[in-house]
């Protein structure tokens, strides 16, 4: 596919790929995410976020959300352990007013008080509701614990002390070191001559000062394997089991996708989903899930089930893993996997807001774009020993790590 390329001498850079449609859609990824914060300020770059819709120096909070809503346009953000986004989707005509509006709020945000306070009020009730989720608590709790404690674990709405805390000092200090031009990427999808769309967006972002800062980002060590068990108030035990696997750039990475997708991936017939729930009974949901950062990543499987249920189902678990490891797929069983992976690939794509996402997280991560047809060359030059292979070295049940919430009642 065509995309256009171009860096502003500000170090602002800019992906648009042309497409013939009445809405066309805008990402904007900052490279700040919850790992970028210190030591106490966990929850910082999520608050932050919550903040940049609140006030500009030139507009309040309404003014700012009816800006977008009042062309009918979609504006939404989100923030990950690696980056912070805000998109739309709008009609094609108003590209220069939905820009000047992500100018405004990236170089002007007021942060005021006390919308602050108010802000600050919804995350810890979203910290709250998040504490009475276990399925949440625990991928939380595991992910912290398989990283050591490392900011790439810690919980993206931090806790509600740290929350709590975060003053506008804090929101105008993270957003002056993180927020800086080289760190920005824009993705468009629209209908727009891309040189037009250079000069709007140069129009509101050229006095966006250079900043000389790169992140600062130690990768977390590998710990030996651990087995952790805690009481909960609940009547089903809910168990998770994981192991460090590589990063988005890593050359295993389709590979393990792949075989995760084979495994407990997105799909009624995966491997543990018809061993574990449709074959055995003990289970109503079983997953697996290959998480990717950009210098590290793991590979989990959770479920939950009955106390009385957990040895035999992790026996299954260990069942599966060992006859990836052991046994070549065939010939129908690769393709079989290959073309389902592909199709959920291509059909994710096909939605073009989600194809903007997908383009920002691959650029920030693994340094290009992979669309459907590069995944394909990918993924259909794998084979069925390579895959073995990987198995081998990552599907090792005694190198699992497990986390267990058991029924305290």
């Amino acid at each position: 596919m065509d995309y256009w390329f171009h860096e502003f001498p500000n170090g602002l850079r800019l992906i648009h790929q042309g497409i013939h449609s009445n809405v066309s859609h805008l990402a904007v990824f900052i490279q700040a995410g919850s790992r970028d914060e210190k030591a106490g300020k966990e929850g910082l770059a999520h608050l932050v976020e919550h903040n940049l819709f609140k006030g500009t120096k030139k507009r309040n909070a309404f003014q700012v959300m009816n800006r977008i809503e009042a062309i009918g346009a979609d504006f939404n953000a989100f923030t990950t352990k690696e980056e912070t986004c805000l998109y739309a989707s709008f009609l094609s005509s108003y590209y220069p007013r939905v820009i000047e509006l992500f100018g405004d709020i990236l170089l002007h945000s007021a942060f005021p008080k006390k919308e602050i306070e108010n802000e600050k009020e919804v995350v810890l009730n979203e910290i709250a509701s998040y504490e009475d989720d276990l399925d949440e608590n625990l991928l939380d709790e595991f992910e912290n614990r398989i990283f050591d404690h490392h900011p790439l674990g810690h919980s993206i709405l931090g806790t509600a002390l740290s929350v709590s805390q975060l003053s506008q000092n804090d929101l105008n200090d993270f957003m002056a070191q993180s927020y800086n031009p080289s760190s920005i990427l824009m993705i468009s999808a629209g209908d727009i001559q891309p040189q037009l769309l250079t000069q709007i967006i140069a129009r509101y972002f050229e006095d966006m000062p250079i900043i000389n800062r790169s992140r600062q980002q130690n990768s977390p060590a590998v710990l030996p394997v651990f087995h952790l068990q805690q009481l909960k108030p609940n009547h089903e035990a809910y168990y998770i089991m994981g192991i460090r696997t590589v990063e988005a750039s890593h050359p295993h990475y389709f590979a393990l996708n792949l075989l995760n997708n084979i495994l407990g991936g997105n799909s009624m017939t995966s491997r543990l989903n018809l061993s574990l729930r449709e074959k055995h009974g003990l289970t109503y949901n079983i997953e697996s899930n290959y998480t990717s950062y950009s210098d590290a990543g793991y590979l989990y499987v959770y479920f939950q089930t009955s106390p009385e249920n957990i040895s035999s189902a992790t026996k299954l678990i260990q069942k599966e893993l060992k006859t990836l490891s052991s046994k070549k797929l065939g010939y129908l069983q690769l393709s079989q996997a290959k073309r389902q992976y592909l199709g959920q690939t291509a059909i994710a794509w096909d939605i073009h807001q989600n194809r903007i996402l997908n383009m920002g997280r691959q650029m920030l991560s693994q340094g290009r774009i992979y669309d459907p047809h590069d995944i394909s060359l990918i993924i259909n030059q794998i084979t069925a020993e390579q895959l073995q292979e990987i198995a081998i070295e990552y599907l090792d049940y005694a190198n699992f790590s497990t986390l267990m919430f058991y029924p305290d009642l």
